[in-house]
């Protein structure tokens, strides 16, 4: 059964897709600014004359429409008689939902829509782990390359000049490398600052390769390390492998991060701990499956989960470690290769 047909039956109706992820998931059009509509019998891809040659080629199992698509897809839907159309509510803005307004019945659905994408086949994760490899060349690339006084910039500039070199489409986020009193902000942003020598440098970033996404994480320090920096560098060393310890299909994803949250309570930084332990990876670098506290989401074999504890103590330093693992039956397959000992450049 593909995947517009799985669809079908988790949906139990016609479904309108309008994000790019989505459309290239269940048609394998990589272009923009189009739509599909699936429903029993019929696959329909509304483009426009931009993308003509490469939807018929991508997506041969489709019906292509290049102009006037808002009309065409009312003829379709007249034809087939389709009352009722599930589509993405959180990726559709009202200007949006306005064009289709009247065209059939919406109903939210974009949940049953993400959900499939949970579970990776075979050559996804194969795409996967190599986005990943290319992230650690890079990563590598930056600790051969790294010296004392660059700034932030520079230093993010060494890791995403790398991953484009080498195939990389772009970044699949905005590249962090957060040094000093700036690493306790989880999501910083690189400036043009100088990293602070002595303090952890956290280093989080990714590319899109051949459609699919990486994410990790690695501290570092320059020069040298801080006494009480390496003790918490240490904390969080530990509660990331218990994490990667206990994973596995089966246990919930609360309970994955519980083993890591335990550990840094313990240690006394349980509210320096300000954000869920992972989140899963494919064609977005956050989507389905998420690892939060209270979730009692099962894991199951083929899903990706990234495993990034972290404590962020404000006005003094920041550290994460975050590998990104394939959940197996008995475990995880962990595609971080990168040492987690502590690294002075």
């Amino acid at each position: 059964m593909d995947r517009c047909e799985r669809l079908l039956n988790e949906t139990g109706h016609a479904v309108l897709i309008t994000s790019d992820e989505n459309c290239y998931y269940y048609s394998g059009f990589t272009g923009g600014d189009s739509f599909l509509l699936i429903a029993d019998g019929y696959r329909g891809l509304f483009t426009d004359g931009r993308y003509t040659v490469q939807a018929k080629e991508e997506a041969p199992d489709f019906e292509v429409f290049d102009h006037d698509v808002i009309n065409n897809l009312k003829k379709v839907v007249s034809d087939r008689k389709i009352e009722v159309a599930g589509f993405e509510e959180a990726n559709m803005t009202v200007a949006t939902m306005a064009r289709f307004t009247g065209i059939f019945r919406m109903i939210p659905a974009g949940g049953k829509i993400n959900a499939l994408r949970k579970i990776k086949d075979a050559s996804e994760i194969e795409k996967i782990a190599a986005a990943e490899s290319l992230s650690e060349a890079a990563f590598n690339y930056f600790l051969e390359n790294a010296k004392e006084g660059m700034t932030e910039n520079e230093a993010a500039s060494l890791i995403e000049s790398y991953m484009r070199k080498n195939g990389a489409r772009k970044p699949s986020f905005e590249t962090i490398v957060a040094s000093g009193v700036r690493g306790a902000m989880p999501h910083a942003r690189a400036e043009n600052i100088k990293i602070v020598p002595g303090i952890p440098v956290v280093c989080d970033f990714g590319c899109v390769l051949d459609n699919y996404c990486s994410d990790m994480t690695r501290t570092v320090f320059f020069s040298y390390a801080d006494d009480k920096c390496k003790e918490i560098y240490n904390i969080v060393k530990k509660a990331n492998l218990a994490s990667l310890s206990v994973a596995k299909a089966g246990l919930t994803a609360g309970e994955v991060d519980k083993a890591a949250r335990d550990i840094i309570e313990k240690a006394g930084y349980g509210k320096e701990f300000c954000h869920s332990l992972g989140h899963g990876v494919g064609l977005q670098v956050h989507e389905m499956p998420y690892a939060r506290s209270k979730s009692d989401e099962i894991l199951e074999c083929g899903m990706t989960l990234t495993i990034e504890p972290g404590i962020y103590v404000p006005g003094f330093c920041g550290v994460r470690i975050e590998d990104l693992v394939i959940i197996e039956e008995k475990g995880v397959r962990n595609l971080n290769k990168i040492t987690k000992d502590i690294l002075i450049l």
